[in-house]
């Protein structure tokens, strides 16, 4: 994973660079993670890889995808 997608991620940004050494998922080569946040816990990772276009993720990109991560935990936990 190239970045985390906000410097508070971290550990999650750690924790998933362990994973992806040991699963299938390191041949999807992500450039982003995103946290599934749930209350008390992490309910999961959002992985994205490199944009088509071959920019990187701006500002607008990561409030977006944030704001999808965030929605997809709360569609998690129900």
């Amino acid at each position: 994973v190239a970045a985390a997608a906000h410097p508070a991620d971290a550990a999650l940004l750690a924790a998933v660079h362990a994973e992806l050494h040991d699963t299938a998922c390191a041949a999807l080569a992500p450039r982003l993670a995103l946290p599934l946040a749930l209350p008390q816990e992490r309910g999961g990772v959002l992985l994205l890889g490199a944009r088509r276009s071959g920019r990187g993720f701006d500002r607008d990109d990561v409030a977006l995808l944030r704001t999808l991560a965030d929605q997809t935990a709360v569609a998690v936990q129900n």
